[in-house]
């Protein structure tokens, strides 16, 4: 896996789940609007933090850094996820 690939998905994927956020707070009630806004937050602070981990693969060597970017792969989807499922979680 490239990095340049792996950054593009990790902006893709957290700019998806952030303008989703975006039309949640448009759409909800007022009420839930702080739970979105920690949703949002949590999504930017992630995204920050999975591009600050893969740019410290590259000091990494070649063997280990496949199973660490296969790990990080795994990590990213699973944190997008959890993500995704917290704010339709409280959807309903």
């Amino acid at each position: 896996m490239k990095i340049r690939d792996l950054k593009k998905d990790v902006n893709y994927i957290f700019s998806h789940i952030i303008d989703e956020c975006y039309s949640t707070l448009y759409y909800s009630p007022e009420v839930y609007q702080e739970h979105v806004i920690s949703v949002m937050a949590d999504a930017l602070e992630k995204k920050n933090e999975f591009l600050n981990l893969i740019n410290r693969s590259q000091k990494i060597s070649d063997k280990e850094k496949k199973e660490y970017l296969s790990t990080l792969t795994a990590d990213i989807f699973e944190t997008s996820t959890e993500l995704i499922d917290r704010l339709n979680d409280f959807e309903l």
